[in-house]
């Protein structure tokens, strides 16, 4: 007795299709993970470039985060970094400029603090990467929830004195402690004093 439909051509067609959409789902995943990884390599960059600039000894503090502030800007107006944020695959929130050490637990043993190197200054950025929420057939999707590929890159460098801190709490303090060390020093008056600043104290 013959059989019907003996004939399978055209079975490897359908093979094909179903193998491609695996391949290209595969290779769309594959593409935005590299393409998310270079993103958040050039927004670190920002927050490093932001926290060297509010590194630096200014005359006030507030003056330090404006040059922080004013480098983040100039950096996301670069035309070659403005384009990877100006469509919706990716956001950048503004950046957070300042002491975090709150974030942080500290050691109540004062042995277990070195100064700067146990103090977070510097300027950390929220990164959204919406291109991760991907929806592929036969993968499925990547989130339910929206924003949910979020993280905050940070950059500490520490901060360096202003002139405001060196004046008040460093050379003011340095002058009484010499005028405390014997009475003979108090005796005389000082008529001029010129301060000499060198990037901070």
């Amino acid at each position: 007795m013959k059989h019907l439909n003996e004939d399978e051509s055209g079975i490897l067609t359908l093979d094909f299709i179903f193998s491609s959409v695996l391949v290209f789902g595969f290779i769309a995943v594959l593409f935005t993970i590299c393409l998310t990884l270079s993103v958040s390599y050039v927004v670190q960059y920002i927050s490093y470039a932001s926290a060297r600039n509010y590194f630096a000894g200014h005359i006030s503090q507030d003056s330090q985060t404006q040059e922080a502030q004013t480098k983040h800007s100039e950096l996301i107006a670069n035309p070659a970094i403005a384009p990877l944020f100006e469509n919706e695959w990716y956001e950048i929130g503004d950046p957070q400029i300042g002491d975090h050490n709150g974030l942080y637990p500290q050691s109540t043993d004062p042995r277990q603090n070195f100064g700067d190197s146990a103090t977070f200054w510097g300027t950390r950025i929220d990164f959204t990467a919406k291109i991760l929420e991907l929806r592929i057939p036969f993968f499925g999707v990547t989130t339910d929830e929206e924003d949910s590929f979020t993280a905050t890159l940070a950059s500490y460098l520490a901060r360096e004195p202003t002139r405001e801190e060196c004046r008040q709490e460093f050379y003011n303090n340095r002058f009484n402690a010499i005028k405390n060390l014997d009475s003979v020093y108090n005796q005389g008056q000082v008529q001029n004093a010129v301060i000499i600043f060198d990037n901070g104290c």
